[in-house]
């Protein structure tokens, strides 16, 4: 790889060796339409800020080998970019790509997902995440594809009003993607293992069930958790537990559930002092962290790590957060004992 892009606050190359690096993308307005991406240790110790040539970050993923993050183009941006250092980026070219919302990895193949000029969900797949296929429509206009989980199967893609896409590993068999409809009109997030599957609903507003679960990825039924709670958020899986940061109207409140088997639901307390939004979680098999906004003013975003399962939270205040940033993603590494990447 050549590296073409380099913008860097301490200029300072990244050195990933005894490490354990999760990302947070921050996004940020500036003159330039820059993007600063900051990098933390799995302490939150130290940081260091590297600025990459895209107007927002929507989705990021490193497989043990090389970083791909995504975003939104807008004209002179690049919206998919891949590093091998996490200090040194290129970009990539994807042709018809508007926005990518999401990326995934099976071990063989980096799969992304988005959007093209129509709004039409759409996908595409990659060996070595520089050469990529011709984009394949898979939802309607105004159906943006979005999050990608899998099952060690399949690919599953969350679309925001098309139902969720199910795409063979095997590039070969893609002319068998299908769609299927889990009962949500809007659907929030997904998240599945090997045999369950979990979706939430996106808007308090329908009165639809707010945690759908499958255990065939075909039959659905309705899981049992507060009943105040109407959305979700965000979903991640530790091991056999599963945990949705969900929230409610009226008034508004927010919450983390946690459950051991995917269907019975119930609240537990991050910080007793804070109504905290779980807008994103992610683990990487052993620590959970947590993207969070106290929704009190004045409003902020935070992070929040968990190294026992979710019993404690210990928050994690920025030493340096750019202007109007919102924290987008973040990438734990790819898992080669066979848990499923959450992405």
């Amino acid at each position: 790889m050549n590296p073409i892009v380099l913008h860097t606050q301490r200029k300072k190359r990244l050195q990933l060796g005894g490490y354990n690096w999760y990302r947070l993308g921050f996004s940020h307005s500036s003159s330039v339409g820059l993007v600063c991406n900051m990098l933390m240790t799995d302490d939150f110790s130290k940081t260091d800020d590297v600025t990459v040539a895209l107007s927002n970050i929507y989705c990021g993923y490193h497989n043990g080998s090389r970083y791909i993050i995504g975003g939104k183009k807008s004209s002179g941006d690049n919206f998919l970019m891949i590093s091998e250092d996490g200090a040194y980026w290129e970009p990539v070219p994807v042709p018809d790509f508007e926005y990518v919302m999401s990326i995934g990895w099976n071990g063989s193949y980096w799969l992304i997902s988005g959007s093209n000029s129509a709004y039409e969900g759409i996908i595409s797949w990659s060996a070595d995440g520089e050469s990529w296929s011709i984009p394949t429509v898979v939802g309607a206009a105004s159906s943006s594809a979005g999050k990608i989980i899998n099952n060690n199967t399949h690919w599953f893609i969350r679309t925001y009003n098309d139902g969720i896409i199910k795409v063979p590993f095997a590039t070969a068999d893609w002319g068998n993607i299908t769609h299927f409809n889990p009962g949500l009109n809007e659907i929030g997030t997904i998240e599945c293992n090997a045999s369950h599957m979990l979706v939430g609903n996106g808007s308090i507003f329908n009165g639809e069930p707010t945690i759908r679960y499958s255990t065939d990825f075909t039959n659905w039924l309705t899981a049992v958790y507060p009943s105040q709670f109407l959305a979700v958020d965000s979903f991640c899986r530790l091991g056999s537990l599963w945990f949705a940061g969900a929230h409610t109207d009226n008034p508004v409140s927010y919450a983390l559930l946690k459950s051991t088997d995917g269907i019975n639901f119930s609240e537990i307390t991050v910080d007793s002092e804070n109504d905290l939004r779980a807008m994103e979680i992610f683990s990487d098999g052993a620590k959970l962290v947590m993207e969070t906004a106290i929704t009190t003013n004045p409003y902020q975003y935070l992070v929040y790590t968990s190294d026992n399962a979710g019993a404690t939270w210990t928050r994690h205040d920025f030493a340096y957060r750019p202007t109007f940033a919102s924290i987008v993603f973040c990438m734990p590494k790819y898992d080669p004992d066979g848990i499923p990447p959450i992405t």
